[in-house]
């Protein structure tokens, strides 16, 4: 005859097998390691129940019967279709890392635009005679639509980049309000300090506000001119949508600095910064293998991004050095999946 501890591991056993029925037929999508975890749970309670002196069956099924019920309105409370955070893990989608993409698209314009601001007004790097020829090409990225306020007081020097109601630039982007940029002058100095700051700025149909540090350097380690900037900015659209990124980046112009012509200009991009979007998700972004851009190119050409958040990572590879609008997206799991950069929809 069995004892009275066997009878309550044969009565525990059958209450499991009940309960992982009763999981299986109210949510299909409840993995089966979840309903291990349950079981464990369970188990563990009763092992300490039955280690208790003055064990009988009612106490058993008691507190096996508040398990069941907790465990029974926590999964069969969600239905078909709810997410189960504790199970499932959410993926990015291309809408979002798209979003992602053209924010980045806006801030590295606004930095091409500030380094050719540098190059004419610091003259940080020495020029070709052959390259001052072609004055249509001395301008840099700078449109010719826009005005150009300089203001000085002492050392400091401030000048505004009007862009009226709407310029064209390169790329054929199109750029309203003004960028205003204040730095000492002091030929001098290795480095120089500037603030670029914006009032009522569109770019494209992006408004862009906040503030960004740029720190520049004459010559790096690898005898380049390097910027190093620190940003607050923050991009929204208009369907309300915004990212507002917190971060820095690190630019090498690695090839065109001792030139005038932009189309040679090519920069190597490093950093990490956070994006915060309009619905309350905040995105991670670390550039893990320098970004390269090539200014006769309107899209990075290589590198790799890491993009990630909470429990979700993904992969953003720019490719090998072809210009096009291809990116490779891989997540977590390692699938691929080849994306198209262009501008998020707007709705």
């Amino acid at each position: 005859m069995a004892n009275r501890r066997q009878i309550y591991h044969y009565y525990f056993d059958l209450q499991l097998i009940e309960l992982t029925l009763i999981l299986q037929h109210y949510n299909s999508r409840i993995k089966p390691f979840a309903i291990i975890m349950v079981k464990e749970l369970i188990s563990a309670k009763v092992y300490t129940i039955i280690k208790t002196k003055n064990m009988n069956m009612k106490i058993l099924n008691s507190k096996l019967c508040m398990s069941l019920t907790m465990v029974g309105l926590l999964f069969v409370s969600c239905n078909d279709n709810e997410t189960i955070e504790m199970i499932t893990a959410e993926s990015l989608t291309e809408e979002e890392v798209i979003t992602l993409i053209e924010s980045d698209v806006v801030s590295d314009e606004m930095d091409n635009l500030i380094d050719d601001f540098l190059y004419g007004e610091i003259e940080i790097a020495g020029k070709t005679e052959d390259s001052s020829k072609d004055e249509t090409q001395n301008r840099g990225r700078i449109p010719d639509c826009a005005v150009k306020t300089v203001i000085e007081e002492g050392n400091l020097k401030t000048v505004i980049i009007d862009f009226g109601e709407g310029c064209e630039g390169r790329n054929e982007n199109i750029l309203s309000g003004k960028v205003i940029i204040t730095y000492e002058k002091n030929e001098e100095l290795m480095s120089i300090t500037i603030s670029k700051t914006f009032e009522d700025f569109f770019f494209n149909d992006i408004e862009v506000t906040g503030e960004k540090n740029i720190v520049r350097k004459r010559e790096n380690d690898n005898g380049k001119p390097e910027s190093t900037t620190t940003m607050n900015i923050t991009h929204t659209w208009p369907d309300g949508e915004f990212n507002s990124k917190v971060g820095f980046k690190t630019r090498e112009w690695a090839e065109g600095s001792e030139t005038k012509p932009w189309s040679d200009n090519i920069f190597l991009i490093s950093g990490e910064w956070t994006n915060n979007l309009k619905n309350g998700d905040v995105y991670s972004s670390i550039i893990i293998e320098e970004l390269r851009r090539e200014l006769v190119c309107k899209f990075m050409v290589s590198g790799i991004i890491e993009i990630s958040k909470p429990e979700v990572s993904c992969i953003l590879n720019f490719g090998d050095g072809f210009c096009d609008d291809k990116a490779t997206l891989t997540n977590s799991d390692g699938e691929e999946k080849e994306i198209t950069i262009k501008r998020r929809n707007r709705k």
